[in-house]
């Protein structure tokens, strides 16, 4: 039986989650992703500048043995992980720190 926490994270990727392919040139595995809101704007003295990083959770059982440099193919958008963090004391989520494939 799953665990309270695993059962909380789980029911929030199925509700709030957005289809994406993980690796769509190899496994192409189907993976549920949630934006991340942190601000991508950062502010240097009066000039603003917009950052093209996208931050997404994803269940760490679904992010397995993938590392920096994993491709996800979300709404269309070629997307390359640069870094992977884990937010969560449980690990049970991984946060990809992601741009777009040039």
């Amino acid at each position: 039986m799953a665990e309270p926490a695993e059962l909380a994270v789980n029911a929030a990727f199925e509700h709030l989650g957005i289809d994406a392919t993980l690796d769509p040139d190899g496994a192409a595995l189907p993976v549920l992703l949630i934006p991340d809101q942190r601000s991508d704007e950062v502010r240097f003295g009066g000039l603003n500048v917009q950052d093209d990083r996208g931050l997404y959770e994803i269940r760490a059982s679904e992010w397995g043995a993938y590392t920096r440099q994993a491709v996800l193919l979300i709404a269309g958008e070629r997307r390359v992980v640069q870094s992977v963090s884990t937010p969560d004391r449980l690990r049970l989520k991984r946060l990809l720190n992601t741009v777009a494939e040039t």
